[in-house]
């Protein structure tokens, strides 16, 4: 290493996980399971019903779950 180290931790067996690789997988079962992703909506509200009504900047989302 380029500096000086004092102690130092080491963890056999960890798994490591690529974070963009791991939620594209998420997201793709999701959209297959019938969801939908929404890119740039900034939400300005939300009301916890039934239906759920999220507001965002660009309209009205609506959701059962």
């Amino acid at each position: 290493m380029p500096f000086k180290v004092k102690a130092a931790a080491k963890f056999e067996n960890h798994a490591q996980v690529h974070p963009l690789k791991f939620i594209k997988g998420i997201v793709e079962e999701f959209v297959n399971l019938g969801g939908k992703v929404f890119e740039e909506s900034r939400v300005v509200s939300i009301k916890d019903k039934n239906p759920c009504v999220v507001q965002t900047k660009n309209g009205t989302i609506k959701a059962k779950k």
